[in-house]
């Protein structure tokens, strides 16, 4: 009878082959190749908002540029937090991207006590936007002008229902700074969205918001809305008409939303600087930049990599300052 040996291989040795074969399988990620297949986009806000239109332009943009296909996810939830913890976990190889405003990077690290991740877990790809947030009120309110809110407002404590577009949202920043500032109380009604919320403000069901121009700027057209300010140093460009706060003689309230292209912390470094350089070149387009600027945001080409980092170092404490100042958390 013939009979069979089993080899037995050394553990280390085993070990080795397996480290071997593994890196034979993987094919390094590099900008020469990149994209090879689809990316996903997380966008870290409802469909139908300022930030999913500009994901799916900017998307678009780069499916063509890049020959690959750019999927949109949408994964809204607690003030882009949903989105972040998705992005966080992911293979840091540029195949996982997220488009978000500020909120889930440098605000909600500070109202959360429990997120799930960092705001220094992500790789800072290309500031693409900003814009203000947008005053909004009720027609039927009898206001019509910010001074003239505040003292409607002071005059019934608490009784002003206030939407925004989420718990932790700048809009929910809002509403503390306010009693904060002015002892002015607002009872805050958070909704999912920017959409949502100024849609609830046109229908009455609260009398007061705090969203973007992109979300409110359709309802203020057909005149079921009526704005009153907006909260940065200078004007929108979708809102031209809309004085700021600052014109107003209400000054330490210039807030700005921006939104940026960020990825896992890790990816390649050349991958992030292509990804930055085909981003920027779809925002430089005339009709793109028009799209835009009518869905309530301003493009922003002007950062590198490097550039965007610096600034995400420098607005992460400021909003530590600010959340911390106004006293406000969310569980």
């Amino acid at each position: 009878m013939q009979r069979t040996h089993t080899v037995r291989w050394p553990s280390r040795l085993r070990l080795a082959c397996a480290v071997l074969v593994t890196a034979l399988l993987i094919t390094p990620v590099n900008a020469a190749d990149y994209p090879s297949k689809p990316v996903r986009l997380v966008c870290a806000h409802v469909a139908g908002g300022a930030v999913d239109i500009f994901a799916r332009v900017l998307g678009q943009k780069l499916s063509e540029t890049w020959g690959q296909p750019v999927v949109i996810d949408n994964r809204a939830g607690a003030a882009g937090s949903v989105a972040a913890q998705t992005v966080a976990r992911a293979a840091a190889d540029g195949y996982t991207l997220m488009l978000s405003t500020n909120a889930p990077l440098t605000t909600n690290p500070w109202l959360y006590r429990s997120l799930g991740y960092d705001w220094t877990d992500f790789e800072p790809v290309a500031l693409v936007a900003e814009g203000p947030v947008a005053v909004i009120v009720n027609p039927a309110l009898p206001v019509t002008s910010v001074p003239g809110l505040l003292d409607h407002a002071r005059q019934r404590p608490g009784e002003v229902l206030t939407a925004s577009a989420g718990s932790g949202s700048i809009g929910h920043f809002l509403v503390a700074e306010l009693h904060r500032e002015y002892g002015i109380k607002l009872s805050h009604v958070p909704y999912k969205g920017g959409v949502q919320a100024a849609l609830a403000v046109a229908t009455g069901e609260v009398s007061l918001g705090f969203i973007d121009p992109g979300a409110s700027a359709p309802l203020i057209r057909d005149g079921r809305l009526r704005v009153l300010a907006v909260t940065t140093t200078r004007r929108s460009s979708t809102l031209p008409d809309v004085p700021t706060l600052k014109e107003l003689g209400i000054p330490g309230f210039d807030v700005a939303i921006w939104v940026g292209l960020t990825g896992p912390r890790g990816m390649p470094r050349d991958v992030v600087a292509k990804i930055n350089a085909d981003a920027r070149a779809v925002l430089r387009d005339s009709q793109v930049r028009a799209r835009l600027v009518a869905s309530g945001l301003e493009p922003v080409d002007s950062m590198n990599p490097s550039e965007f980092a610096a600034f995400i170092r420098q607005d992460a404490p400021r909003w530590q300052t600010r959340v911390r100042d106004a006293g406000l958390t969310v569980d």
